[in-house]
């Protein structure tokens, strides 16, 4: 009898265990403390350019802690918001990282297209007369797209200073090295 009871007090204990384990609260206010964290960071104008990926892995993270919480798993919710504010905060050091990154690649990038320009200027020199208006034209875009990457150089754009000196380099080097007649 004596061990029947002390069964039955154990099942109890569990039973009473188990049930409130599944009561457990949401992690309202954590979630609400990272949210707002990474609001913060998604708000600096170098995450969203040099970041995205790494704010996006993030928020996919916040997307997964509320999907736990919605299927009331909220120990596994509370286990995924550990150090999301701080992987989002570390976000900022990287988007930092990564704009000195691509201004060193701007740079080199305007530098490249300046030569490029240069050697196009020189070969319609050579030619003259047979130098078309079309290839006048490319380079005069070409010069145009340099201008407007020193331009977003200067503004701290590093990104769109790249992709406009990758530009102007591709009309000079169409000038200096046209594709082969078919």
């Amino acid at each position: 009898m004596v061990r029947r009871t002390a069964l039955l007090f154990g099942v109890g204990i569990m039973a009473a265990g188990m049930i409130l384990a599944g009561c457990s609260k949401p992690p309202t206010e954590e979630i609400t403390a990272a949210q707002a964290v990474i609001d913060s960071v998604k708000a600096l104008p170098e995450v969203t350019a040099y970041a995205a990926d790494q704010i996006a892995a993030v928020e996919a993270t916040m997307a997964d802690v509320q999907a736990k919480v919605a299927e009331k798993k909220y120990d596994e919710a509370r286990q995924a918001l550990q150090g999301l504010a701080d992987q989002a905060r570390a976000i900022v050091a990287t988007a930092a990282a990564n704009k000195e990154a691509m201004k060193g690649t701007s740079e080199q990038a305007i530098a490249d297209a300046n030569t490029a320009l240069a050697a196009a200027d020189q070969q319609i020199i050579k030619l003259k007369r047979n130098a078309t208006a079309e290839m006048k034209q490319k380079v005069a875009d070409g010069k145009a797209a340099a201008a407007a990457a020193a331009e977003a150089f200067a503004a701290g754009d590093y990104a769109t200073a790249a992709a406009k000196a990758a530009e102007a380099k591709a009309a000079a080097d169409a000038i200096v090295n046209p594709p082969a007649a078919q």
